[in-house]
């Protein structure tokens, strides 16, 4: 009996904790801007074969990777946690976009995928 008080105190607790404390989800207008950035990426990445410093592309793909990650930890979505670091890791280097473009490619390709599953699931 004492341990289901306490559990269920626990539960009462939780549910006033404020809900600046509380992760808040992706609305499904944010994860509709998130594709649509990703997608915009994916067409010039396949036209052009690299991001130019400093452009609004860039800008771009480190606002989509800092959605990106958010996303991934208030989903608890170890797929696109991993894509999105393999994407930051490669965005953040020094090296050419050719010598990783395709590693960037398939990370681009499976956070898409996976923001595409969570569209799927919260918001159609």
């Amino acid at each position: 009996m004492r341990v289901l008080a306490i559990t269920l105190a626990v539960i009462m607790g939780l549910m006033f904790v404020p809900a600046s404390a509380q992760a808040e989800r992706p609305n499904c207008k944010d994860l509709d801007e998130v594709a649509e950035g990703l997608d915009s990426v994916a067409t010039h990445l396949s036209e052009y074969s690299s991001i130019e410093p400093d452009s609004p592309l860039e800008e771009l793909v480190g606002e989509i990777i800092d959605a990106m990650i958010s996303i991934a930890e208030v989903e608890d979505n170890s797929d696109l946690s991993a894509a999105v670091r393999t994407m930051k890791r490669i965005w953040r280097s020094d090296t050419s976009w050719e010598d990783d473009l395709p590693d960037f490619v398939q990370a681009l390709d499976d956070s898409a995928a996976s923001i595409d599953g969570i569209l799927k699931e919260e918001c159609r």
